[in-house]
């Protein structure tokens, strides 16, 4: 995965990621796995979001559960895409 900072913003608005910033920060992804190229996640907002983000993508494609309709990626991918960017998880694939 060849994720950068500057890929991240990219994919969405600065108060996007601002709040994806402070969803890290704050510790609300619950859950993280890789199977090569594809990453779940769980994130912890008002409730509980389900995502995945196909890596092998540039730009990455992703879906979540929240009904986040506006442009571009969600807080929630935000906070896991910069997750990525510090620190890509092992591959859990055979």
């Amino acid at each position: 995965m060849n994720l950068t900072i500057s890929t991240v913003r990219e994919l969405c608005t600065e108060a996007v990621f601002e709040r994806g910033e402070d969803y890290l920060d704050d510790g609300r992804i619950s859950q993280l796995s890789r199977f090569g190229d594809t990453v779940t996640a769980g994130v912890v907002g008002s409730r509980p979001y389900d995502l995945e983000i196909e890596c092998a993508t540039s730009p990455p494609s992703y879906h979540c559960s929240c009904p986040y309709d506006g442009p571009g990626a969600c807080k929630h991918v935000v906070a896991v895409l910069l997750r990525l960017v510090e620190d890509e998880p092992s591959d859990e694939s055979d």
